[in-house]
């Protein structure tokens, strides 16, 4: 009996290592947030239902972004396209700079917020960081433009690989 209650045990403990990437809030057909280590499902679901409300996830595209906290930073990966990323690094950054301000603000109330971009297993490629002084005088002089809206096309193949999280 003592056997079975190891193996048992053993098993659940491969089930639920085998998937990294954490747990997973799936906000619709094609779009998904996982989050782990310190981070609740309710978090990683307003976070999904915000990039669903500002069309970063939509019904066409697979699209998979990550929630974690660092040291009581949230920090939120999204998938990216590495070519996308390599053939326009500063708009793509930018753009990313933006989502970040807008989730900093609009999901976590203020909070602060990393974003970093990743490959699709959910691997560094690229941190966002902050807004530079230049960058700010420029947003700050287009407030009366219409807004930036970061396209979710920069993002091209931004869901992870399903075959890796068996």
């Amino acid at each position: 009996m003592r056997k079975f209650f190891l193996l048992l045990l053993a098993g659940l403990v491969l089930l639920t290592s085998c998937n990294e990437y954490g747990n997973k809030v799936q906000i619709n057909a094609t779009s998904e947030v996982y989050y782990k280590e310190g981070v609740t499902e309710a978090e990683a679901k307003k976070l999904g239902d915000f990039l669903l409300k500002k069309e970063y996830f939509n019904t066409t595209d697979e699209r998979s972004a990550q929630l974690t906290k660092e040291n009581g930073e949230y920090v939120v990966k999204f998938v990216i396209n590495e070519e996308k990323l390599n053939q326009d690094k500063d708009n793509v950054l930018l753009g990313f700079k933006v989502w970040q301000m807008w989730v900093q603000d609009n999901v976590f109330n203020g909070a602060k917020t990393k974003v970093v971009l990743v490959n699709d297993q959910f691997k560094d490629v690229q941190q966002v960081g902050e807004f530079s002084a230049e960058e700010k005088k420029e947003i700050s002089q287009q407030e009366n433009e219409p807004a930036f809206q970061p396209s979710p096309q920069m993002t091209d193949s931004t869901s992870i690989q399903k075959d890796s999280i068996q």
